[in-house]
């Protein structure tokens, strides 16, 4: 087995770092997200020559129990999954604070119920979303949905990319009192 010391940590109160469920590196701007879960509903963002216990660069409050991360550099856009709300959200590559996604894939046609991943293709204009659920009506495996226009494919299911109340969007990412 081989081992190796890590380069530096990012790590203590200052970082705002938590339950961690899901990281992505973008190496054209230089910076690392991090997506808590749970507790913290947001994602911070480091330089990523960032060491010890420091600040992010910025926050993003998110939907409660975020979980993948993906970047689309074509777009200057990530997207990520959100389990508890069995969706996939768009946002800007530098949103901060209360920003409300610019799109999401949601609904019953889906077929998607707690969403624990997400890759995006730019190449190939598209999306994979992870759904692992054990609810009834709900199906475990990959969906590869189209990115195009708002229209998407999931095997034999039908979404449409619905567009939301920014207010109502933003005060559902807002955190937790408590």
């Amino acid at each position: 087995m081989e081992t190796k010391e890590f380069l530096r940590q990012i790590i203590g109160p200052e970082s705002q770092i938590g339950y961690i469920v899901g990281i992505m590196f973008d190496p054209a701007h230089r910076e690392i997200y991090a997506v808590n879960n749970d507790l913290d509903d947001r994602i911070v963002v480091f330089d990523d020559d960032a060491r010890g216990d420091v600040k992010p660069k910025r926050r993003l409050y998110v939907p409660h129990q975020a979980w993948g991360l993906s970047l689309n550099p074509a777009a200057d856009q990530f997207a990520i999954s959100v389990q508890q709300l069995s969706m996939v959200a768009f946002y800007r590559r530098e949103a901060s604070g209360l920003e409300a996604p610019l799109r999401i894939i949601a609904g019953p046609k889906t077929g998607l119920l707690f969403i624990v991943g997400v890759a995006v293709d730019p190449v190939h204009d598209r999306i994979v979303a992870a759904s692992a659920s054990s609810v009834r009506g709900g199906t475990t495996g990959l969906f590869i949905l189209s990115n195009r226009s708002g229209r998407c494919r999931a095997a034999r299911n039908h979404c449409r990319t619905a567009h939301r109340n920014c207010s109502t969007v933003a005060a559902r990412a807002r955190p937790r009192a408590g």
